[in-house]
């Protein structure tokens, strides 16, 4: 396979326009076949000039060599043999007689608990919010009237608050062992759009996520996964230094020896639980946000400058970041573009 970088293509590109820059790149004719995968895509928007798409191409063909010996004789200095890294989760060993407990059900609670139930290990979640229909009637409500469901609300409960913030999926750490692209993947495979196997800035949408989130909670649930909604975590139980249980806020307890705590940073009820119970907790520093809102027109006539308006355009987005003296960083995160800020209290 070939690596094709920074191929240059106009904002109404077509599928034939993709194919005529890669073969006359590597200096193909049109009898020869390539097979090319979309693997990245940037808009760049710098300049006056209007904005256009800067992608990378992964492409096979039969004379490989040949193509690439072809794309640096004609002065390509991003195009180099590449081959593919797919992330394979490790096989688990061993059998275990206890379910193991799943706390929480946002990103880390769903992936935890697709893996677990993939494996044949039948977890048991458990989700101190409602499922992710009810929890959004809920938020509506609480939109309108004010009426706050401490337990279920834009923070709380099945998808986590990313089920709220459009769903991006964007991170700034290397991918080195190819999870971040597996992630995507099986997003897609639960019906996510393709387009954030590519895009720079990948995105699913709050309405389509919920369709996705309630995709693998069925495939979950398939593979021997088990699902305790509005039921909330109250303590561990252990018995000679080690795990044998869990106890929940009514009183039951869950028979165990593993649990998965992927209960955000916002359950702080959870810490100081745990700290009670003896389990030693390690401080790490953490960022403080305030939320602005700006109209959409202003950033996309700063984006896009005379090209704001244009239909084949997304909603712009901009990045700042600022050291200051006092060694401080101040930078945006977490921009949704075309949003809105809303309340996202849960107490």
């Amino acid at each position: 396979m070939i690596r094709v970088k920074n191929i240059v293509l106009p904002l109404g590109y077509t599928e034939r326009s993709c194919e005529n820059a890669l073969r006359s790149l590597l200096g193909c004719g049109n009898e020869e076949k390539l097979e090319y995968t979309l693997a990245h895509r940037s808009l760049d928007c710098r300049g006056r000039r209007e904005p256009r798409y800067v992608c990378t191409f992964d492409v096979s063909a039969e004379r490989e060599e040949i193509l690439y010996e072809n794309a640096v004789r004609n002065g390509a200095e991003c195009v180099y043999p590449y081959t593919a890294l797919r992330y394979a989760f490790p096989p688990v060993c061993g059998v275990k007689t206890k379910k193991p407990v799943v706390v929480g059900f946002g990103p880390a609670g769903i992936f935890c608990s697709l893996m677990l139930a993939e494996s044949g290990l039948c977890p048991v979640i458990i989700e101190r919010g409602d499922d992710i229909d009810t929890r959004a009637r809920k938020t509506e409500r609480f939109f309108k009237t004010g009426e706050l469901d401490t337990e279920s609300n834009i923070q709380f409960g099945e998808g986590g608050a990313g089920a709220f913030s459009d769903g991006k999926l964007t991170t700034l750490i290397k991918d080195k062992d190819a999870r971040c692209a597996y992630i995507l993947r099986r997003f897609v495979e639960f019906g996510a759009p393709e387009d954030i196997l590519y895009s720079a800035h990948p995105h699913i949408g709050t309405d389509v996520l919920r369709g996705v989130i309630k995709n693998m909670r069925e495939h979950i649930k398939k593979y021997g996964g088990a699902f305790r909604f509005c039921t909330r975590f109250e303590s561990v139980i252990s018995e000679n230094g080690a795990l044998c249980g869990v106890k929940l806020a009514d009183g039951e307890i869950i028979d165990t020896d593993t649990v998965f705590l992927c209960v955000g940073h916002s359950a702080r009820d959870v810490f100081r639980s745990l700290h009670e119970s003896g389990v030693i907790l390690e401080r790490k520093p953490f960022s403080v946000g305030v939320r602005i809102e700006h109209l959409q027109s202003a950033v996309n006539k700063a984006r896009y400058h005379s090209y704001a308006g244009d239909g084949r355009l997304p909603a712009a987005e901009y990045k700042a970041a600022v050291h200051t003296p006092n060694g401080r960083t101040l930078y945006t995160f977490c921009m949704c573009p075309g949003g809105y800020v809303t309340a996202a209290a849960s107490e």
